[in-house]
């Protein structure tokens, strides 16, 4: 799915391909958008809320954290740490099995 994403902060509003998002991480009642050239747009929505806006190719790893699939590089299985693009380490919290099986998806 390639429609544009709209994200409105107070003095900006960013038009993101949702390919180009790396992962959204909550923070405290605010989201945290990585994206693959670097940025990172903070937003007063919820993780939840945002993950609504997000296509099949993001899934829930933990309660605060959603990544991109495109975007996983390598799954540390003994951490519970997935390594996204631009070196972004995420913890995970559901089972590995779990994992493995929204991947093959």
């Amino acid at each position: 799915m390639n429609t544009p994403l709209i994200i409105n902060q107070t003095d900006v509003t960013h038009v993101l391909n949702p390919q180009d998002i790396i992962c959204c991480l909550s923070a405290k009642g605010y989201c945290e958008v990585f994206t693959k050239n670097g940025e990172r747009i903070v937003i007063s929505k919820s993780l939840s809320k945002f993950a609504e806006e997000l296509d099949v190719s993001f899934f829930k790893v933990s309660q605060s954290a959603i990544i991109n699939r495109l975007h996983i590089q390598k799954i540390f299985k003994k951490q519970k740490e997935i390594m996204l693009s631009g070196d972004i380490k995420v913890s995970y919290s559901i089972k590995t099995q779990d994992l493995f099986e929204l991947l093959s998806n």
